[in-house]
């Protein structure tokens, strides 16, 4: 998972797996991942939300 235009203090959730990413800076990456559906959510340095939403990484191919 990768991200851009972030705010540098912001802080990012993946779920499953409670995965954090503080401070995201202002880009980033995260990975690898094992095939399966994810949530997001994005949270200002104050711990309010300001986006969410979810991606599905799929198989790799063998």
């Amino acid at each position: 998972m990768s991200w851009t235009g972030t705010f540098a203090t912001w802080e990012l959730l993946i779920e499953p797996g409670n995965i954090l990413m503080n401070p995201t800076r202002t880009s980033g990456e995260y990975g690898p991942l094992i095939a399966g559906t994810y949530t997001y959510q994005f949270r200002g340095a104050d711990g309010n939300e300001i986006t969410h939403g979810h991606f599905t990484v799929g198989p790799c191919p063998t």
